[in-house]
């Protein structure tokens, strides 16, 4: 019923089996299982947001070729041309998106970064992908960093971005690419971040962190919400007490002290390389 009065009520409403969201002219809905689209300019702001909430949040993931083969639900490698052999998977993870035309301008915006891309697709409401070809990330972590925050000031929402290594495009590339899934997924909040920055947490997490020796030494270093902010700035800057304590908007002095008070309750050195990377292991 309500499809029929909306393709009733506008001459460019049109019931299609796949939306196509890289025309801009259009907007899409997804209500009563069916895709409906219909022209941006008949639509008003209250028009547009009625339909919103008349729009069925779509939760499940999508059918396109590159998710179906690299989640193991198809075997066959997406067609591609000849001379692409290898590739890199960038995933990335976004909050408090307000729409679906909104998620499109995010992944237009954040692809804008990057060059060879093959394809990039959202996998469900908060999820997707950027495939790219062999392409090496010309910016760096921090730069990539920058570049994200830029896009959450802009968008207003909260992103988590995982640059993925190069590999060979073969049969073996979804085994390898879940695993970098399950990499991703144990974030602890980091912008951006690869194989590099994640895998001693991930391999902590795998093994240790639920024995009781290492669960009551992080129940005591996040019992003080001082420490965790200190811990991962000052592993962020790498143990840079100007920076971090810049970072933290507190003097030098009042940072050493808090290490200092740190150091008598846990019997760790946080100017030690090695107690501080214990200390953020802890913490993810």
């Amino acid at each position: 019923m309500v499809i029929d009065q909306l393709l009733k009520l506008y001459p460019s409403a049109k019931i299609v089996p796949i939306p196509d969201w890289k025309d801009k002219a259009i907007v899409n809905y997804r209500i009563n299982d069916q895709w409906v689209s219909i022209v941006k300019e008949e639509l008003d702001s209250k028009q547009r947001q009625l339909l919103e909430l008349l729009s069925e949040r779509e939760e499940t993931e999508t059918t396109n070729a590159w998710w179906q083969f690299l989640s193991q639900k198809e075997t066959e490698l997406p067609i591609v041309s000849k001379k692409i052999v290898k590739i890199k998977i960038i995933q990335f993870r976004v909050d408090h998106l307000e729409s679906r035309e909104f998620a499109y301008q995010w992944i237009r915006a954040f692809a804008s970064f990057f060059n060879k891309i093959i394809d990039s697709f959202w996998v469900n409401s908060d999820y997707g992908l950027l495939i790219l070809n062999d392409s090496k990330v010309v910016l760096e972590n921090n730069e990539l960093t920058t570049m994200v925050q830029l896009i959450d000031e802009d968008f207003g929402t909260k992103s988590q971005v995982y640059i993925g290594q190069t590999w060979m495009l073969n049969e073996e590339l979804p085994k390898i690419f879940e695993l970098e899934k399950q990499i991703f997924n144990q974030n602890d909040g980091t912008a951006v971040s690869n194989l590099s920055t994640d895998v001693i947490s991930f391999m902590f997490n795998q093994s240790l962190a639920s024995e009781k020796l290492f669960v009551v030494l992080k129940n005591t270093i996040t019992s003080n919400s001082e420490y965790i902010s200190m811990i991962r700035s000052l592993y962020l800057n790498q143990n840079n007490i100007a920076k971090t304590s810049k970072d933290l908007y507190v003097h030098r002095n009042t940072l050493l002290y808090r290490i200092e008070k740190f150091n008598r309750e846990t019997g760790l050195n946080l100017k030690s390389m090695d107690d501080l990377v214990l200390c953020h292991l802890l913490l993810c």
